[in-house]
């Protein structure tokens, strides 16, 4: 399921459950329908592997620490760590295999 998070939503504690969490940066422009269709689509397939929040652009900035590098930008945490990165547009395949190797490591 796709939940978006506003800074004021955002407990910390989030990123410290035992669940992949996948925060999506995705600017509301000419991608964000594409893209966040890409999100949906992906999260039908692992939803019950993980969380996916998409964070709200009106208090993005409140969300320094996650250092997003531009738009769209897809970060994924286990257990409060970082395990991975994603910068760019992504595709359905791009995005699934991203993901898919991070949840094997684990």
């Amino acid at each position: 399921m796709l939940m978006t998070i506003a800074a004021t939503d955002f407990d910390p504690e989030i990123i410290k459950i035992q669940k992949f969490i996948l925060f999506a940066y995705i600017r509301r422009d000419y991608d964000f329908k594409s893209q966040t269709d890409v999100l949906k689509n992906v999260s039908k397939d692992l939803r019950d592997d993980m969380k996916i929040y998409l964070l709200d652009e009106e208090t993005v900035n409140t969300f320094d620490w996650l250092d997003l590098g531009g738009s769209p930008t897809f970060i994924l945490f286990y257990n409060g760590t970082e395990k991975g990165r994603l910068l760019g547009k992504a595709d359905i395949k791009t995005l699934t295999v991203f993901l898919k190797k991070h949840l094997r490591e684990t």
